[in-house]
Parts: C-alpha cells; sequence; structure tokens
C-alpha cells in the first residue's frame, strides 16, 4: 500500500525507518493520550494542536526524505504492526461512546508517530511530535511537491485508520473554505447562550451524582465525559447541511479536518468556542496528565 514518492527516498533514511518499525514491537509505548496533548480542549479535532506550537530545541527538521519514510512507516505500521492490531481493538468496543473511540484512535496515531520520528532526530514525546509537525508545516508551505506527496500518504493512512477503527471509508477531501464554513458554524453554536446553559446544567447534574469525597480529578473527569457526549452531537446538528450524516458523517468530517488543524481560521475559531464551553463547564484548570 505504499505511495511510491517522486523522489527516490535514501537508503539510509529507509533503514532508519525500518528500525523504527522494529523498535515499537520491543520497547514500551509513549505514555501520553490524545487527551493529554490539549486537556483543556476536549474538542476531539483541537487535541493535536498543541503539535502546532512548538519548534525544534534540537535542530532537527524536516527534509522531503524524512517526511516520506515518516509517512511511509506510520502506514506500514498501520498496516502490518501492532498499531494495526490496536486499531482492530477500537472497533472491537463499539459499544463506547463515539468520542472515546474516536480519541483512542487518534492516541493511536500519535504514538505510532512518535516512533516514526525517532530515526530523525526528533525525540518520542510531546514535544517531539510538535517541533516534527511544525517543521513539516514549515517545509510542505516552502515546497507544493512535498505537500502533495505528504498528504497522499496521509490519505491513505486515514484510510486505514477509519477503515479498521470504525468501518468508514474515509471521506472526500475537505477544501479550506469548506473546512472554515464549518468550524465558524459549529463555533458559533458552541457559544450560544442556549448551549453554553445546557453545559452548566449536565456538568452540574454529574457533579452532583458524585460521592461527596470525590476527588478533583473524578469531579473533572465526570464533567469530561458530558462534554465528550454533547460536543459531537453538536457537530453531527451543524455538518448535515454539509452532507456528513451523523456519526459516520462526523467521522469523515473530523477526519478531513486534519487536514487543515494548522489554519488559523480554524484554529481562533475553536480555541474561542472551546473556552467558551471550558468555561461554562467549569473546568478550566483541567488536572495533570
Amino acid at each position: 500500500m505504499l505511495i511510491t514518492s517522486s523522489r527516490a527516498l535514501a537508503p539510509s533514511l529507509r533503514a532508519a525507518a525500518a528500525a523504527s518499525v522494529r523498535s515499537y514491537s520491543t520497547m514500551d509505548l509513549p505514555s501520553f493520550r490524545s487527551s493529554s496533548v490539549s486537556s483543556s480542549h476536549p474538542i476531539s479535532f483541537l487535541q493535536t494542536r498543541e503539535l502546532c506550537s512548538s519548534v525544534p530545541e534540537n535542530g532537527a527538521t524536516v527534509t522531503n526524505e524524512t517526511a516520506m519514510n515518516v509517512q511511509n512507516t506510520i502506514l506500514l505500521m498501520m498496516d502490518n504492526g501492532q498499531p494495526g492490531k490496536s486499531l482492530d481493538a477500537v472497533l472491537a468496543a463499539a459499544d463506547q461512546p463515539l468520542s472515546e473511540r474516536w480519541e483512542e484512535m487518534i492516541t493511536i496515531f500519535l504514538r505510532t508517530q512518535a516512533y516514526a520520528i525517532m530515526p530523525f532526530g526528533f525525540t518520542s514525546d510531546q514535544a517531539g511530535l510538535a517541533a516534527y509537525t511544525q517543521s513539516l508545516h514549515t517545509l510542505m508551505m516552502a515546497e507544493e511537491e512535498t505537500q502533495e506527496e505528504v498528504r497522499a500518504l496521509g490519505g491513505q493512512i486515514w484510510k486505514v485508520m477509519l477503515t479498521r477503527a470504525f468501518a468508514v471509508e474515509a471521506g472526500p477531501p475537505l477544501d479550506i473554505e469548506t473546512a472554515r464554513a464549518i468550524v465558524t458554524k459549529v463555533s458559533f453554536l458552541l457559544q450560544s447562550t442556549e448551549f453554553l446553559d445546557r453545559v452548566r446544567t449536565e456538568t452540574a447534574v454529574a457533579v452532583d451524582g458524585l460521592s461527596s469525597s470525590a476527588t478533583k480529578d473524578e469531579t473533572f473527569m465526570a464533567k469530561r465525559k458530558v462534554l465528550q457526549r454533547m460536543l459531537p452531537e453538536a457537530f453531527i446538528e451543524v455538518i448535515v447541511d454539509f452532507d456528513y450524516i451523523g456519526e459516520t458523517g462526523y467521522i469523515q468530517m473530523q477526519a478531513s479536518l486534519f487536514d487543515h488543524m494548522m489554519d488559523q481560521t480554524i484554529s481562533s475559531n475553536m480555541a474561542a468556542a472551546s473556552a467558551q464551553v471550558m468555561h461554562a463547564a467549569g473546568v478550566s484548570d483541567a488536572p495533570q496528565q
């Protein structure tokens, strides 16, 4: 399933990528989860937003060859390695809430990417992922050919993830104007008085259901579960106007939005909405993950 780049991949980089695949089965997985990337923003596609806000500290940069090898390594591991089996486990847990299954799939992706970037000078933690993401973005903005190649491989990766984790086919690419329109409409709904009042009411009910000895973390998680249910529902209400229907449409839309997660209009709109929702829920000070 590996895409062939228009530029030959260096043998030394191919060997390094292969070593990364082997290391996945013999080393402990990185301990972070997608929710810890941005725990104060539980809107699922924003969980990787902080990966775009850092720069490399060790001088490592992404070249075309690096980007192609990382993408190919991720695809190989999703197709044939432990990450693929983990995706199958997500599919088997179909009785779990949609947001939890989505978050687990993103966790699998981030952990796989963390291993794939190690041979190229990036650490296998959140700081390394942030540095890699920023360097890759810079490269893609400078080289149109690289942008096309990375996105083509990304499409193959998403196809595998969505098929194995949700038995859903990837949707068509989402152009930037439509992506902005979706996010603007969702952001408007999330910041509406009616929605924020619902957040206050339903999180309060969830907390009232806890024991009097509930810890701060337990209170936070109770509120977070409410948001994990309400936020996808809000998206689904809006995206029907863009021909994304139900849970399947939500999954396809979220996957397509990942192509545009660094767009300033999109990230600003959702950051503003997220801040309002978190304030209404009373979880602005999330516990450390």
